[in-house]
């Protein structure tokens, strides 16, 4: 039971974290608004976390936890500091890539405090978000060479 507390206090964190992502790409998205196709980029993005989300909610109460519903009182701030730094396009691409390699770390961290069953589950996010970086930076890529 005191590895389920454990367990799901990391997961929580985890939570917290994809909320404040999610957050966040209502940010990226707005600021991304002249370009489509980098604001589809962005929501589809987005919809993933709002998956990965589900996908976590089910594994905390699995565990008999109750997971939490929002990311805390500071994603204000960040998002204030945000709107004054993303100026352009690759601004966006950059600050997103660096929002999934935070999650890439903080799974990376969790993965060796939790059962087996959870790592295997938090290996897959680490999967996907690593994809979802790879995306960024092709967008990235893109943007830089003028295709889009």
């Amino acid at each position: 039971m005191k590895q389920n507390k454990n367990e799901i206090a990391l997961l929580n964190q985890l939570l917290k974290q994809l909320y404040q992502t999610i957050s966040q790409y209502d940010l990226y998205i707005m600021k991304a608004k002249e370009d489509e196709q980098i604001k589809s980029i962005l929501q589809k993005i987005q919809k993933q976390h709002h998956e990965q989300i589900g996908h976590l909610v089910d594994l905390i109460q699995e565990l008999e936890g109750n997971p939490v519903n929002s990311a805390g009182m500071n994603t204000r701030f960040k998002e204030f500091t945000l709107r004054l730094t993303l100026y352009n396009i690759q601004k966006i691409l950059d600050q997103a890539m660096q929002d999934e390699e935070r999650l890439i770390q903080a799974l990376e961290q969790t993965k060796g405090n939790v059962s087996e069953n959870i790592k295997v589950r938090i290996k897959d996010f680490i999967r996907e978000m690593k994809a979802i970086v790879k995306r960024l930076y092709q967008a990235k890529m893109d943007v830089m060479k003028g295709k889009k």
